[in-house]
């Protein structure tokens, strides 16, 4: 019995310490989909800005089309708006990086996520399994106990018996000598 009570207790100490791992899962799973959301919203503005750097090149190069075209402007602020252009252009091809670099953020933030939802499901039937575990361990262990009240019972009245034997008997050895005795005087 002692040894089925101990073995309920490290089962129930496995169970605690799922829990706890389960939990952590938990807040890890919360944690990366904020951190997901955040990348998603982050990817978007970035979309944005490149949205707006598109335009923002194409309006100067349509700025240095019509100042070619022009032919009055000099020469100094066509090199200022190539130089607008190329810094533009350059701010462009950073936000696409970025744009980039956001997305594979967000992906792999999605595969950790399904991963550890995955895990989370893994748990989730571990948990029940030792759940299932320790509700038989309990009935076991209910019916051990039974068992032991049963034996000491059983053994109890085998006592009371083996006495009351014990008892008849030593009546029945005295019936005999004072039978014997009183056989030897006749």
């Amino acid at each position: 019995m002692r040894e089925a009570m101990e073995k309920l207790e490290e089962e129930a100490e496995l169970l605690r310490q799922d829990r706890r791992k389960l939990e952590l899962l938990r807040s890890e799973h919360v944690e990366l989909q904020s951190r997901h959301e955040a990348v998603e919203v982050e990817a978007e503005a970035q979309k944005n800005r490149l949205s707006s750097l598109e335009a923002a090149q194409e309006r100067l190069q349509a700025d240095l089309d019509r100042a070619r075209a022009d032919g009055a402007q000099d020469a100094e602020q066509v090199s200022e708006l190539q130089a607008r252009l190329q810094q533009a252009q350059d701010r462009t091809e950073e936000m696409q990086a970025k744009c980039n670099e956001a997305r594979q953020g967000a992906e792999k933030a999605a595969q950790e996520a399904e991963r550890l939802q995955r895990e989370l499901g893994g748990e989730r039937a571990n948990r029940e399994q030792l759940d299932d575990q320790a509700a038989l361990l309990r009935a076991d262990a209910e019916q051990a106990d039974q068992r032991g009240r049963s034996a000491r019972e059983a053994l109890e009245r085998a006592v009371k018996e083996h006495a009351d034997l014990e008892g008849r008997s030593a009546e029945l050895r005295a019936e005999a000598v004072a039978a014997r005795a009183d056989a030897q005087d006749v």
